[in-house]
């Protein structure tokens, strides 16, 4: 039969006198790992429960992947009311965009994101931009937005959305860092599921 190897546990109580916390007086007990993992070892001194550093990281981990999938917004740019209807409809449905703003102009994102420049908490995680729009189309909003971007307290990530892809196009958007890519409209929850 397979020996058990040992492990360290410490006790985290920042009063308790044989804590991590007082590095003269400090008590490492040591477990086999299925003792740890079955039975919850307390500390002598104070009654807390013991805690290995194996525990420490899964806890660390665990921790990440649970908020790792943070709710993510978006701005979407287009001046074509029909698909806002169908954006909204597949934003509803994500796991990861729950909040997403729908605007016909341009000019109003660029506004607003001046006037919240230094709250991440209002700055969209994404911007889906159609190319051609009246007032202002994708390229002139991404000059403008090149100007304020520096001072933006959060990164934006910005796909063109378009009904057809140009070679044009593709070769325009290298010219705009925030660009992720340019996508077709009829980009599906599978899309918006998997965006990073």
């Amino acid at each position: 039969m397979k020996k058990d190897y040992q492990i360290n546990c410490y006790c985290f109580s920042p009063s308790c006198k044989n804590s991590i916390f007082n590095a003269h007086t400090c008590v490492i007990t040591k477990r086999s790992f299925a003792e740890a993992a079955a039975v919850e070892a307390k500390c002598e001194c104070c009654g807390q429960e013991l805690v290995s550093a194996p525990i420490l990281r899964m806890t660390r981990i665990l921790n990440g992947a649970l908020h790792s999938e943070k709710t993510l917004t978006s701005f979407v740019i287009d001046d074509d009311l029909f698909f806002h209807t169908t954006a909204k409809d597949l934003f509803n449905h994500s796991e990861r965009f729950k909040k997403s703003r729908h605007l016909t102009c341009a000019q109003e994102a660029l506004d607003y994101l001046s006037r919240h420049i230094d709250n991440p908490e209002l700055i969209p995680d994404y911007i889906f931009l159609d190319v051609n729009m009246p007032l202002m189309n994708a390229w002139d909003f991404l000059e403008e937005f090149d100007g304020i971007f520096p001072r933006l307290s959060k990164k934006i990530s910005i796909y063109i959305i378009t009904n057809s892809i140009l070679p044009a196009y593709q070769a325009r958007i290298k010219h705009f860092a925030n660009v992720k890519a340019i996508i077709e409209k009829n980009f599906d929850l599978d899309f918006l599921n998997t965006i990073h």
